[in-house]
């Protein structure tokens, strides 16, 4: 009970450290990406400054910021160590259980990251629409308060509401696809799991039964497969960041 209490807390301890540590690295990687961005835009020419959606670029380049320091802390600390763990737990399966239940954890995890992929492309499109409609609010509501003299001078105070509101209307129409075609990919990333889940169950129990297997065999195979399926979520959001 000591060792656990101590694995616990050195667990959290170590969490901890690596976040100090990598924070650095990644605050580095964010400052030198911003200077490159806004050299990049103070290069622009003329009619690009005079034409310019000040609401739209601003808001696009902060999201840029939080998806850079997102990607790179999902990336390095979640997909590559799953994919290891995966690989660590195939092998212990094969040695433990035998071929079946290893074939069985490959399938699922290639089924989950295949399907992951797949519906995480046909979402991002619903995704990007509606970046781009917040965008467009953001810089319509900017531009009317930036140029509050020019408004109010020509009386367009009702023109700048209608428009404002239209973008609204259309942002919370392609927001509810998004969300409804999250949750299409939630119950089929569930749906995958659970089934190979109950497959390596059903093999272990039936193992069970004919003296092939003990009852730590099949508190093993659960634990291991629960343990992976933990980040496994993460792959679409990451993989949503990097193509947004």
């Amino acid at each position: 009970l000591l060792a656990y209490g101590v694995t616990r807390v050195s667990a959290s301890a170590f969490n901890e450290l690596r976040a100090i540590l990598f924070a650095k690295v990644c605050q580095n990687g964010v400052r030198e990406i911003s200077e490159t961005t806004l050299e990049k835009l103070m290069g622009m020419d003329y009619k690009f400054h005079i034409n310019r959606q000040s609401g739209a670029l601003s808001k696009a380049i902060d999201r840029g910021h939080r998806s850079l320091d997102f990607a790179l802390r999902a990336m390095i600390f979640t997909v590559l160590p799953t994919f290891l763990e995966t690989f660590l737990v195939g092998r212990l399966l094969l040695e433990k259980c035998g071929l079946p239940f290893m074939l069985v954890t490959f399938t699922t995890m290639a089924t989950y990251l295949v399907y992951t992929l797949v519906l995480t492309q046909w979402r991002t499109k619903f995704y990007r629409k509606t970046n781009e409609l917040e965008n467009q609010a953001s810089s319509s509501a900017f531009d009317s308060l930036l140029n509050f003299e020019t408004v109010k001078y020509f009386g367009n105070e009702k023109l700048e509401l209608e428009r404002y509101g239209n973008i609204l209307q259309k942002h919370q129409k392609s927001y509810l696809k998004s969300a409804n075609s999250l949750s299409v990919l939630n119950f089929g990333q569930a749906l995958i799991f659970s089934t190979g889940l109950t497959i390596a169950l059903s093999m272990s129990a039936r193992a069970i039964i004919s003296g092939q297997s003990t009852v730590g065999d099949i508190v093993m195979i659960q634990t291991l497969l629960m343990q992976l399926s933990l980040p496994l979520g993460w792959l679409g959001s990451l993989y949503r960041e990097l193509r947004q």
